[in-house]
């Protein structure tokens, strides 16, 4: 399986704070990795991480999100609590009776996502983002004021990883496992000699739903990409058999479609997705196919950048999405891995 050091990379991605447009502590952290292992490293402006091997066959680009879903603070009450508005799809009924993380000029402060206690409650109505309330413990607006909070500062989730057995629960495993996956990518292609020219990109901005690649793209024009995110599973009591059969531990998703109705909606490119399906059926690999409605993922807009770019989208299965208590199976990350490096190895990208 994986070694010690693995298992606290993990941690450390999961545990580092990198909020939608604010992805600075991150990428810093996922820079100093790929460092480590002697890449030379390109941290852009909107702290979007990439390292490129150049080969003479074709451009190859992986990518992953490094971004993260939470809060911003939206207004201070005159008694002291804060007012939020969401960053990412982050779920209101997850967020009640939860310890936050603000993070404000005068550095990290203890926020209380305000519950009210069943005692008092006449209602079932689920809770709107509008009704979230923090309480960081003051008084009033001056007190909260003086603590350094401002409107506009980020909330994120409290680190809180686990392991257990093969699984591990945390937060913003989506997407921190699929960087973890492209970290040991570029531990594997160090020292490979390969014809391809391949990068490894950790995106940031990509829970906002804009076209985050499109900088990155235009810059190292890649023909083809291949995208390594979280999906959705259907695996437990209150959704089983619903709309697909996406379980945890059963192995990577290959994705064949994704949609947001009425948003977005991405479909991968055909022939290089059967070419990935056969490859991963003649070498051993077990996987799940995916189309899957309530996400989409980075690689919507890509096919129709530069003049064209060909694409395909590879998932790990996680439990509770958009929590702060994701979990998933390092089974399935570990498979992915292997699937990944043998794809390159194997020169099927052609």
């Amino acid at each position: 399986m994986f070694t010690i050091k693995d298992f606290d990379v993990i941690r450390e991605l999961s545990g580092v704070t990198g909020l939608s447009g604010r992805e600075k502590p991150v990428a810093d952290l996922i820079s100093s990795i790929l460092r480590s292992i002697g890449w030379e490293v390109f941290q852009d402006r909107l702290n979007t991480v990439s390292i490129l091997k150049e080969g003479s066959g074709p451009h190859i680009m992986f990518v992953a999100h490094l971004d993260e879903i939470g809060m911003i603070v939206r207004r201070i009450t005159d008694e002291g609590f804060i007012l939020v508005h969401r960053v990412g799809g982050i779920n209101p009924i997850s967020v009640s009776g939860r310890m936050f993380d603000l993070w404000a000029d005068s550095g990290r402060i203890s926020a209380f996502a305000g519950i009210l206690p069943p005692h008092l409650q006449k209602s079932s109505k689920l809770p709107d983002i509008q009704d979230i309330y923090l309480d960081i413990g003051a008084g009033s607006k001056e007190e909260a004021e003086q603590m350094g909070i401002q409107v506009g500062d980020g909330i994120t989730s409290r680190p809180n990883f686990e392991i257990c057995g093969t699984k591990v629960f945390g937060k913003a495993l989506d997407d921190r496992l699929g960087c973890f996956v492209l970290i040991k990518l570029a531990e594997f292609l160090k020292d490979l000699k390969t014809d391809y020219t391949i990068s490894l990109v950790f995106t940031s901005f990509e829970e906002t739903m804009l076209q985050e690649l499109g900088p990155v793209i235009r810059r190292l024009n890649p023909e083809m990409v291949i995208g390594v995110d979280g999906t959705l599973t259907f695996d437990t009591p209150d959704i089983q058999n619903k709309q697909c059969d996406i379980t945890l531990g059963k192995g990577f998703c290959i994705k064949w479609m994704d949609t947001i109705p009425g948003k977005a909606t991405y479909y991968p490119d055909w022939e290089l997705s059967k070419r990935l399906a056969t490859f991963a059926k003649v070498n051993g690999f077990i996987f799940q196919s995916e189309t899957v409605s309530g996400i989409c993922n980075a690689l919507s807009p890509v096919a129709f950048m530069n003049r064209g770019i060909v694409t395909a989208s590879l998932s790990i299965p996680i439990r509770y999405h958009h929590s702060d208590f994701e979990m998933a199976d390092l089974k399935d990350v570990k498979s992915l891995f292997n699937f990944l490096s043998k794809t390159i190895e194997a020169k099927i990208y052609v």
